[in-house]
């Protein structure tokens, strides 16, 4: 009988087992991504087949939209493809005499989304299947938008002008490298929510950015039509929702429906839908979020910590009687972010640095990263977080305006000198039913 052979495979490493077990975990679910992504492409070529004798009346009978008899746009280089939009039920405004342009939209954007991976997109994700996980540039485009209206609630008007020129300059390179992330931010430009401070200015902002994407993409592409669409008062949120979800469900055909695009997309979507006075419907969509990135990330990933955050935030938001449970768990929320985001060294996507042992961030800085999270201002609040580490932003690209940090880095600095001493006294910040109050009051969608 031969001797038996006892291996020793205990790990000896020295490495901190929680981060040996995040990595695993980050390897193994870059390989589930890949997997997944490519099955949902076949299963698109298999559904072309089937559906290439239908034209736009299944979306119609969707959407409550008749398009009967319309004459859509033919492209030889994009496929067509069924969207599937919500039901007009979630919000009791009714469509409005634009329907036939809004429907051309819903169509045109699931086109170019998927035309995009096919020839584009999907050679990126074969080299690095979080190659556009890893790249906030089209997020911290986005969240610019709302720190100008947040600026110019405040009544700091020149840095609000800052943060604008820094952002429209950010453009043209955003719009020659398309981003899967772009209809949806131009979305929010387009519709206006992500300036409600700032109405008028955002109407100028808006046909600037239009007549860019005119140039650079021409009169029928996705980006132009949503720049030059007239959102009517009347509609802009039955509008805005269906457009959201078209994006959202074609994003969730091309990549997956846990993947980073598709959930991310839904965090924004749950902001709306909150914001639009649906609060039942944000908080089941923030919570299928939630769900997907503690699958994935783990429960104490940042990013399951800042959908966590989400939705205790909008919990104390809706709350109509004792607040102080649900300021106890935005608290517990920060606090966690507060700890895995400047201490841990881990990146929300799962991309671990080696440890080290920076010194404290001072106050300021910490209180700042704070007034970005209770703001919902997540891309800024983790970039100020690396900074604290004294680490490069990962995920922003190196090209981005030849500086450290990007855009994200001097909209940081510019929010910084705003506030000013108020980051010294931090009193209105660091109360958190006050901030998350004076956030939903800010942002409030106009219901006509």
């Amino acid at each position: 009988m031969s001797e038996l052979v006892f291996i020793d495979v205990r790990d000896q490493s020295g490495q901190n087992q929680r981060q040996v077990k995040s990595h695993v975990a980050s390897g193994t679910h870059r390989q589930k991504r890949l997997v997944a992504i490519e099955q949902y492409q076949k299963n698109a070529d298999r559904d072309d087949e089937q559906s290439a004798s239908q034209d736009l009346s299944s979306e119609a009978t969707t959407s409550n939209i008749d398009v009967s008899g319309l004459q859509q746009p033919q492209d030889p280089t994009q496929d067509q493809y069924s969207v599937e939009v919500p039901s007009p039920s979630l919000t009791s405004v009714k469509a409005s005499s634009h329907e036939t342009h809004v429907q051309i939209l819903l169509q045109q954007s699931s086109n170019w989304i998927q035309y995009q991976y096919r020839h584009f997109w999907s050679v990126k994700i074969r080299q690095d299947p979080l190659v556009y996980d890893l790249n906030t540039s089209i997020e911290t485009f986005r969240e610019s938008f709302y720190i100008v209206s947040d600026l110019l609630a405040m009544g700091k008007v020149n840095p609000a002008f800052e943060v604008l020129k820094y952002t429209l300059d950010s453009v043209p390179d955003l719009l020659r490298n398309p981003h899967p992330e772009l209809l949806f931010a131009l979305l929010e430009v387009a519709s206006g929510i992500n300036m409600p401070a700032a109405i008028n200015l955002q109407s100028k902002v808006k046909t600037h950015l239009a007549d860019m994407a005119r140039v650079i993409f021409g009169m029928k592409h996705p980006a132009t039509l949503l720049l030059t669409t007239d959102f009517e008062s009347s509609s802009r949120n039955h509008t805005t929702q269906l457009l959201m979800a078209c994006i959202i469900n074609t994003l969730s055909m091309t990549f997956g429906s846990d993947a980073y695009q598709t959930l991310v997309h839904q965090l924004g979507q749950s902001q709306f839908y909150m914001r639009a006075g649906h609060a039942t419907v944000a908080q089941e969509t923030i919570s299928n979020v939630l769900r997907g990135w503690m699958e994935q990330y783990g429960d104490d990933a940042a990013l399951s910590r800042l959908a966590m955050l989400e939705l205790s935030m909008m919990r104390l938001h809706a709350c109509h009687d004792d607040p102080i449970p649900f300021e106890a768990e935005v608290t517990n929320s920060l606090q966690w972010i507060e700890v895995i985001s400047g201490i841990s060294g881990s990146q929300p996507t799962g991309i671990l640095f080696p440890e080290s042992s920076p010194a404290s961030p001072d106050l300021r800085t910490k209180t700042l990263a704070r007034w970005f999270l209770l703001r919902k201002r997540y891309t800024l609040a983790l970039h100020v977080y690396n900074l604290t580490k004294g680490l490069p932003d990962q995920r922003t690209a190196p090209h981005e305006f030849h500086e450290p940090g990007g855009l994200a880095g001097l909209m940081a600095n510019i929010v910084q000198d705003a506030l000013g001493d108020a980051l010294d006294l931090a009193e209105d910040i660091n109360d958190i039913g006050t901030a998350v109050t004076q956030h939903w009051l800010g942002e409030r969608v106009t219901q006509p």
